[in-house]
């Protein structure tokens, strides 16, 4: 069968993560594959360059809205290394939590716009409700659904709120039972298996000799 190249993008102003992604494909198999990114670089570093290194956690958040805390925790952690800050044990366990909480609604984004594009439009509505839940953890912390700015060199902007360890651990055992439901919608799905079984296969060693991280290289079994 006959080779060609197709370019997927870019996409529209309004979607998130924009860049040029041109394939080379032999039949329905991508044999190549050519990136142009930097649609939406807003010069971040440089701006950082005139800023007192205590303002440049807000900046961070914005570098990705759909996981701010991820990205600030990032700045924060690099700039106590160079400091040479001790944080309390107390602020490392809520930075944690904080954490791993955006690391959560962050996924559940991911599934939620991955359904419809692959055939399923229920696992967008039950993902983005579970998301919510989240949200609404981290808006306690930082007072924001988005941009929380909650991190400081040295700990974080304040303490988790009275009853907020109760209200995330009923939280974490309501979404455990619904994780049940997601396996349930997915794996029994014939066509989302269909679309995606085998497709895209990378081995555990590929993944690793390539860099990458989280649910991927999980996904081969590392």
């Amino acid at each position: 069968m006959a080779q060609m190249w197709i370019t997927m993008g870019p996409q529209h102003p309004m979607t998130h993560g924009l860049w040029t992604l041109r394939v080379k494909v032999d039949g329905e198999t991508v044999v190549d594959a050519k990136a142009e990114l930097g649609y939406i670089h807003r010069g971040v570093e440089k701006i950082c360059e005139s800023r007192e290194f205590l303002q440049i956690t807000p900046y961070c958040d914005r570098l990705c809205y759909v996981s701010a805390m991820t990205w600030s925790n990032s700045y924060i952690y690099a700039a106590e290394d160079l400091l040479e800050v001790e944080v309390p044990e107390r602020a490392e366990y809520i930075r944690l939590i904080s954490a791993e909480c955006q690391r959560i609604a962050s996924h559940l984004m991911w599934l939620g716009a991955y359904g419809p594009d692959v055939g399923n439009l229920t696992i967008m509505t039950w993902a983005l409700r579970e998301r919510e839940m989240f949200l609404d953890l981290l808006q306690e912390l930082g007072g924001s659904r988005m941009h929380y700015n909650y991190p400081r060199i040295g700990g974080v902007k304040r303490d988790i709120p009275v009853g907020f360890a109760d209200r995330l651990k009923a939280k974490v055992q309501m979404f455990e039972k619904r994780i049940d439901e997601y396996e349930m919608l997915l794996d029994e799905s014939t066509i989302f298996l269909v679309r995606l079984q085998g497709v895209g296969y990378a081995t555990a060693e590929d993944m690793i000799d390539h860099g990458v991280t989280g649910p991927n290289i999980r996904a081969a079994g590392v």
